[in-house]
């Protein structure tokens, strides 16, 4: 994919001489028709690097399709950050040799800069005087990451000029996820995640990585000691991983539309699987080969699913018509059909360990079912202003969170106060779209955001970010308190293991 960086000049004398070179010219003319859009240097001649920044010039000018921003291309949109994707691309075809960059979808960032170091690591001939050292590598690691963001596609995750001159300097990250002018006065919740990181010596990283499907990831669990991890998504099928290491066993392929849950058995090796085919399945977890039940009577879509903590025959299931059924997983039976609300449900979870509440999502509304007959049994709670995405409790069944895309909200259920509302945290620059309670930090909640995780501490009320979590929405997150691990799936088609 890399070209050999072979007549490379010291590092140094690039970083000095092509940058300040880039800074002085104006990178777009847009004044005149679009077909003689150039690009315009203004420097002083003498110098062989500026020789080949000419030289990368005289390429755009000639192949200046190859430098335009996506957006004026597809669309004929003069953006605010048309010139930032150019300079992105010549920032690119510096260190690289040549405009080519990796799609956002296909290579990760990190392999690709890899790649990259590992040619200027091994070109075969250097400029007299050349030293190398771990100062260079991060220098040459930090331009090559500010050249990609400010390729990418979506122009708002851009950073303005202030910010990549900020990055150079290095007092500025180069591994932000998205960028406008708002973000020169930085989320305050950076520095506080940072510092509770630093204080309380609290670790969390990205284990293990795989590509789960071709097509959108949306739903995760693990069973219940931690060794099998359950996905499924756009693609029709479910697949069962081994977590130790990360590696698909079996697909499971029964289902003719996407899925839309995945479910474990909290006491036996069962899974159970939910579609917008209107069928619920149970699998053997140890068996794969086919379904042990199918069961149908949904007139509509099933959106949700979940077995009862306590009742290993009965598992419930919600469709996109606000019906909630209770199936017999011995007999095959249905023993309840209730229709709850009128609009369609996004998810349900049983309250852990007690089974006493089934809580549904539908709308911007929770409903508290019983969790034997499926009756409501409890006030609605409300307060959300948004479609809620993401249902989760606590792992002793205390507390509920709910998130929507502009607020993640928390419900105690301990003696005397069922359902009372007791913590919010507002969205400010991120739509949340799935939660999980983390399985060793039992008052951490961990939110999935678009490209990015947010990791709320309910108890100080402080949050901290890890951006670059995925390339796309984060879906689902499921939580394992046997191996301490968290799992999230993506619109990225990745799965991840996080601890």
């Amino acid at each position: 994919m890399l070209r050999s960086l072979k007549g490379c000049f010291a590092w140094s004398t690039c970083l000095k001489e092509t940058f300040v070179g880039i800074f002085q010219m104006n990178i777009l003319d847009l004044t005149g028709a679009p077909a003689t859009k150039l690009l315009r240097i203004s420097v002083c001649p003498g110098s062989s690097v500026k020789s080949k920044l000419e030289h990368v010039l005289e390429v755009v000018m000639e192949h200046r399709k190859g430098y335009m921003a996506p957006e004026y291309i597809d669309k004929g949109i003069i953006s605010k950050k048309l010139d930032i994707f150019s300079l992105g691309v010549i920032i690119i075809e510096i260190m690289t040799g040549h405009k080519e960059y990796p799609d956002e979808t296909e290579t990760s960032s990190q392999q690709y800069i890899e790649l990259v170091l590992n040619k200027w690591r091994h070109r075969p001939r250097k400029a007299p005087g050349y030293t190398s050292g771990d100062i260079d590598y991060q220098q040459i690691k930090r331009c090559i990451q500010i050249g990609l963001l400010c390729v990418k596609f979506d122009q708002v995750k851009r950073p303005t000029i202030r910010q990549i001159i900020k990055m150079l300097d290095g007092t500025e990250g180069a591994e932000a996820e998205c960028f406008d002018e708002r973000k020169d006065d930085m989320d305050p919740r950076d520095n506080l995640g940072r510092c509770m990181d630093a204080s309380k010596g609290f670790g969390f990283s990205d284990v293990a990585k795989a590509r789960a499907s071709y097509t959108k990831v949306v739903c995760c669990d693990f069973s219940s000691d931690g060794k099998l991890l359950a996905t499924g998504g756009h693609d029709k099928k479910v697949v069962l991983w081994g977590t130790e290491p990360l590696r698909p066993k079996s697909v499971l392929e029964e289902h003719s539309f996407l899925i839309t849950d995945v479910r474990f058995s909290p006491s036996m090796s069962r899974l159970a699987t939910s579609s917008f085919d209107k069928t619920v399945r149970v699998w053997d977890a140890d068996n794969t080969d086919y379904s042990l039940r199918t069961f149908t009577g949904h007139s509509a879509s099933v959106m949700s699913l979940d077995f009862h903590p306590n009742k290993e025959d009965m598992i419930c299931s919600c469709d996109s018509d606000g019906e909630v059924r209770s199936w017999s997983i011995n007999n095959g039976s249905c023993l309840t059909c209730v229709k709850v609300f009128k609009g369609g449900a996004t998810q349900m979870r049983f309250q852990p360990c007690k089974g006493k509440y089934l809580a549904v999502a539908s709308d911007k509304t929770i409903y508290i079912l019983d969790g034997v007959t499926q009756h409501a049994c409890r006030n609605p709670l409300q307060g959300h202003n948004k479609l809620i995405q993401s249902l989760c409790w606590d792992s002793a069944g205390d507390y509920l969170a709910s998130v929507t895309e502009d607020s993640a909200r928390i419900w105690s259920f301990t003696s005397g106060h069922d359902g009372e509302f007791v913590h919010e945290l507002n969205c400010s620059r991120n739509k949340f779209y799935s939660c999980v309670f983390h399985p060793t930090y039992l008052s951490l909640l961990v939110i999935g955001c678009y490209e990015s995780l947010e990791l709320w501490d309910i108890r100080e009320k402080n949050t901290m970010t890890f951006n670059n979590a995925h390339e796309g929405t984060i879906s689902a997150l499921a939580a394992s308190s046997a191996t301490g691990k968290v799992a999230s799936v993506s619109h990225d088609r990745f799965v991840k293991l996080w601890k």
